[in-house]
């Protein structure tokens, strides 16, 4: 069997081996894997004979696998996405009086820079007597909740609802709480003294003790986690303290690896190669592609996931996402829904695609300054490349793994 048929059985007929070749060719072209001379490549690299030989053993098929990626660039395979309970990644609590338009403004621009999904309140949400449903409902679906406690923050009924909600789901969600002291002291909250004790104390004439016990248990609760104080960067600007706020947001809140059952020997080791071989040759600053191509049952989506994991270890992404079984998707919902299902798990967000050079426009206009991580699971055809990714539409440090 040569490369003009290696999609297809010797029963197959002749235009769907030409159509299977035309795919890997253009495969080929788009990775800029095999430039020139692509039958001798193929051969070179033993790809052939592991075509022929499909009852290999399984370390021989992983070699054919990690042989069909080139210097240059590579794909990989993907499943899922990366799931969570949480829409968001950071609900904002703050006293808009104090910090509304400094530093909760510069937080929050920094914030959605790096790609996290904000929920940050609306002065209309704060309305009434107790804190919006609306807000109730941004708390629950963030992951962490940043609360930046100031003198004001202290005389706001609302605030101090906010954080009994925020302390309700770290306990009942296992949420993380991020307590920020603005300008304040942690002892100063915990048992609110000072300026922050007396803006608290003014609560008592509109208050009932119930709720003020409620509020205190709260602030004490809250003074107590591991938190971030401006006063102890006195040498430094509030820039270089939301610059740590960031990386501990990161941290927190880097995807989850997908699961994986087993690992077949040499699986994790030849994952290492690539991702070292992607650092060494500065590919960090580039959008990388890196290619496996073979039959089927040779572990191509298995040595993705490893791929996909390890990538997630090694460096911070906008965004990630692992598509899984592209071919049976394209064939049951369309290739724009992939595309919509594309962009909202790596944007966090619910647009909406109606056709695909829809799809096409709004991945190039949004995802172009995002670094990003994707697999694309068993694609086997132009069309399916061609709509879900090009290099030219994403930032420098994607990483576009594709399989086939």
């Amino acid at each position: 069997m040569d490369t003009h048929s290696t999609q297809g059985e010797s029963s197959t007929p002749s235009n769907t081996r030409g159509e299977s070749y035309t795919f890997f060719k253009f495969f080929c072209d788009l990775l800029l894997c095999f430039r020139d001379h692509h039958y001798d490549r193929l051969r070179q690299d033993g790809l052939e004979k592991g075509i022929k030989e499909s009852n290999s053993s399984m370390d021989n098929n992983f070699a054919q696998a990690e042989s069909s990626i080139s210097s240059n660039t590579r794909i990989t395979q993907g499943e899922s996405s990366t799931s969570s309970k949480f829409f968001y990644e950071v609900f904002l609590s703050f006293s808009g009086e104090d910090t509304r338009k400094t530093f909760v403004s510069h937080l929050d621009h920094r914030l959605r820079q790096y790609g996290f999904q904000i929920f940050k309140d609306d002065k209309s949400l704060r309305k009434g007597d107790v804190i919006s449903p609306a807000l109730e409902e941004g708390i629950e679906k963030s992951r962490i909740s940043i609360v930046v406690l100031s003198t004001n923050y202290a005389s706001s009924r609302w605030c101090l609802d906010e954080l009994v909600k925020i302390l309700e789901c770290k306990e009942k969600l296992n949420q993380r709480v991020m307590p920020i002291f603005y300008d304040v002291l942690p002892t100063e909250v915990r048992k609110q003294t000072g300026k922050f004790g007396t803006e608290f104390a003014k609560l008592k004439k509109k208050c009932g003790a119930q709720r003020m016990e409620e509020w205190k248990a709260a602030l004490t609760e809250v003074a107590n986690l591991s938190g971030s104080e401006l006063r102890e960067l006195a040498n430094r600007d509030e820039s270089e303290f939301i610059e740590i706020i960031i990386q501990d947001v990161k941290k927190e809140v880097n995807p989850i690896p997908l699961h994986m059952a087993s690992c077949p020997v040499g699986v994790d080791s030849r994952a290492k190669d690539i991702i070292e071989s992607l650092l060494q040759n500065g590919r960090e600053h580039e959008v990388s592609m890196v290619g496996i191509h073979g039959v089927g049952g040779i572990g191509k989506t298995t040595l993705a996931k490893q791929l996909y994991n390890q990538s997630l270890q090694h460096g911070h992404f906008d965004g990630s996402c692992f598509l899984s079984d592209v071919r049976s998707q394209d064939e049951n919902i369309g290739l724009h829904r992939l595309q919509q299902k594309l962009l909202n798990i790596l944007l966090k967000s619910e647009d909406s695609v109606n056709f695909v050079d829809e799809g096409i426009n709004l991945m190039e206009r949004r995802l172009r300054s995002k670094k990003v991580l994707i697999v694309l699971d068993d694609v086997d055809t132009e069309k399916q490349l061609k709509s879900l990714t090009k290099r030219n539409w994403f930032g420098s440090g994607s990483l576009i793994i594709i399989t086939t």
